[in-house]
């Protein structure tokens, strides 16, 4: 009994060190820009290397996303083709493009709002915000990334 709980504290023991020995020399490695890049591959999160930098610098921001979620029970699919047909029908202009991103209907409308003047952009986004009050299922961000486009 006391040499098989020796033989998992060694083991525990061992594992621990070798996931400590294998961070350090990662993070040894990882030092240029190189080298980054091919270091933190392997993992999505890695501990070496600049966290999200290259995503925020290369990031696109819009003038509005609009995020439709869902709490367990679904979308408000009522608010969600309201809003598609407040955008097709008053700014016809604007390139209105869904990304789900949920098993529930999820989906983000990330809206550049560089086809409409300043007057219309303010006039917009008070509409649409308006539109959309009536929904606790959305989200709504100005100048924002669109965090569910791939």
């Amino acid at each position: 009994m006391v040499i098989m709980f020796r033989v998992k504290y060694i083991l525990a023991v061992a594992v621990v060190a070798s996931l400590i020995g294998c961070d350090a020399t990662k993070k040894a490695s990882c030092g240029s820009a190189a080298s980054n890049k091919s270091c933190c591959s392997s993992a999505k999160k890695h501990a070496c290397g600049p966290k999200d930098t290259a995503a925020a610098v290369t990031a696109e921001t819009y003038g509005m996303v609009v995020s439709f979620y869902s709490p367990g029970n679904g979308i408000d699919h009522k608010t969600n083709e309201a809003f598609v047909e407040f955008v097709k029908e008053k700014y016809p202009q604007i390139n209105l493009q869904g990304h789900r991103w949920g098993r529930e209907g999820e989906v983000d409308y990330c809206i550049n709002l560089n086809e409409l003047s300043t007057d219309e952009q303010s006039t917009f986004i008070k509409e649409a915000k308006e539109l959309l009050s009536a929904s606790k299922k959305v989200h709504i961000y100005e100048n924002s990334t669109c965090k569910h486009k791939k």
